[in-house]
This record gives structure tokens, C-alpha cells and sequence, in this order.
């Protein structure tokens, strides 16, 4: 029922724009009390509902950016985080000195595409900024150790067989 711009609780009197929370209070479903009784928010509440709503549009996926050692790559928002590598646990990107130097010139030839030959002490962050940097950006990405002896022509190339013999 009606009660000026409010509604009135059909069960018990109360008076308000919006009863959803309310007839549960008795017992009632929205749906239910809607059924047998009619609305269950104001006339006035919708409109000012309405009015004051800004309008939801979806937001732009194309165009996301993301800091990283003073470069600003764009986010593959359409590549799903399981094609990523994992950020590391509390993994910052060094700020200061010649390491950030170095993260920084990485970041750069990775915004261009460009190859990279990275080599150093073990423990000094060489497979934790191409992991944080395939998480942060949505850039998939995979990690191959390189060992001495190791083949890697199988890394790049397909071992097929003809005629003539096998080739890579």
C-alpha cells in the first residue's frame, strides 16, 4: 500500500521507500511479499534512483598501463594470468642504483620487443623480473634453464623425418 511517496508494510504498518530489507523481517521473501502484496520500493525511490545513478559504462581493456621501473607498458588484459608467469612473493622493483639501471634498460628492451641476453649471479633477480613482469603486464611467458650441454635446437626448431633423412 501507498502511504504519500512511501510504502507501507502490507504485514505490519511499517512505512518506508524501500521494504527489501524489511519483510524478511517477517519471514517473507522479496519475491513472495512482491507477489502478494505489490512493491516493495517507492515510486519516488526509483526515480531518484534514476536520476542520481551516473550511467555504468564498461571500462576501456585496450588502453591499461602499468609502471614498471619508470616505463609504462601496456596490459594484455585479454591474456588470462594462467598463461603468466607468477609474481614473486614481495618482489619490488628496485628503485635505486645501478641494479634499477639495469631493470629499467630490461624494461625498455621489452616495451620494443627487443632480444635480451641476461646473465649474473644466482640470486640476483634475473628470473624474478621477467616473472614480474609477465604477471604485471598479462605478457605470457615461460622460463627455460639453460645448463651446459644442454640441447635447445627442440626450444626453437621441430625434429621431422623424410625420405632423405631426419632434420631440424
Amino acid at each position: 500500500m501507498k502511504n504519500g511517496t512511501t510504502l507501507t508494510c502490507a504485514v505490519c504498518g511499517h512505512s518506508a521507500h524501500w521494504l527489501g530489507e524489511h519483510v524478511t523481517t517477517h519471514g517473507l521473501t522479496v519475491e513472495a511479499y512482491v507477489a502478494a502484496h505489490g512493491p516493495v520500493a517507492s515510486d519516488a525511490l526509483a526515480v531518484a534512483l534514476e536520476v542520481d545513478a551516473p550511467a555504468r559504462r564498461h571500462p576501456d581493456l585496450t588502453n591499461i598501463k602499468v609502471e614498471f621501473a619508470g616505463v609504462r607498458p601496456r596490459v594484455n588484459a585479454d591474456v588470462p594470468a594462467e598463461a603468466c608467469l607468477p609474481l614473486p612473493p614481495a618482489y619490488r622493483v628496485p628503485q635505486y642504483g645501478a641494479l634499477s639501471m639495469d631493470i629499467r634498460e630490461a624494461a625498455v628492451s621489452l616495451v620494443r620487443g627487443r632480444s635480451m641476453y641476461v646473465w649474473g649471479l644466482p640470486g640476483s633477480g634475473k628470473d624474478a623480473l621477467f616473472h614480474a613482469w609477465s604477471a604485471l603486464t598479462r605478457t605470457p611467458a615461460m622460463i627455460f634453464q639453460v645448463e651446459p650441454g644442454a640441447d635447445v635446437r627442440s626450444w626453437f626448431f621441430t625434429h621431422e623425418f623424410n625420405k632423405e633423412g631426419t632434420y631440424w
